[in-house]
């Protein structure tokens, strides 16, 4: 009986140091800029993705935190939901700043082609400039159409 008992603690002490081995690791060992260009404080990045829902979620961050966004596992739990959060979002973001819309890595996606042109088209109003800046290796455009 006492054996088998330690044999669950030592189980359960590696299995913990595997996990904190996994989450130290992936903030240690995550790919950073060492030069950020100088145009990157002055940018804004737009991140999308389709939620559970069906709801369009996204993160608008600045440039220079696009990398730990990507990266991360967790990036996007500081997501928000919805087309009309994303719209008021754009509109607070001040006049003349460009903001780029990737979908890369894998876990961001575009919208339908229509759906982004809307944005394009909204955020240009507002007087932001919204550029999408799609991968070369990914589909461009998904043909959900967020509600």
């Amino acid at each position: 009986m006492l054996r088998k008992r330690s044999t669950y603690l030592i189980g359960g002490a590696i299995f913990l140091a595997l996990v904190a081995g996994f989450l130290i690791g992936s903030y240690l060992s995550e790919p950073t800029e060492t030069v950020i260009p100088s145009e990157y404080f002055d940018q804004m990045a737009l991140l999308t993705w389709k939620g559970w829902s069906g709801d369009l979620c996204f993160l608008l961050i600045p440039m220079t935190e696009r990398g730990r966004a990507q990266h991360d596992f967790w990036s996007k739990w500081h997501g928000q939901c919805g087309v009309a959060k994303l719209k008021d979002a754009l509109s607070a973001v001040p006049k003349e700043k460009y903001v780029q819309w990737n979908n890369w890595p894998g876990k961001f996606q575009y919208p339908s082609e229509k759906f982004c042109d809307d944005i394009v088209a909204f955020s240009k109003s507002q007087g932001v400039h919204v550029d999408l800046n799609p991968a070369t290796d990914a589909d461009i455009f998904t043909d959900w159409q967020p509600h």
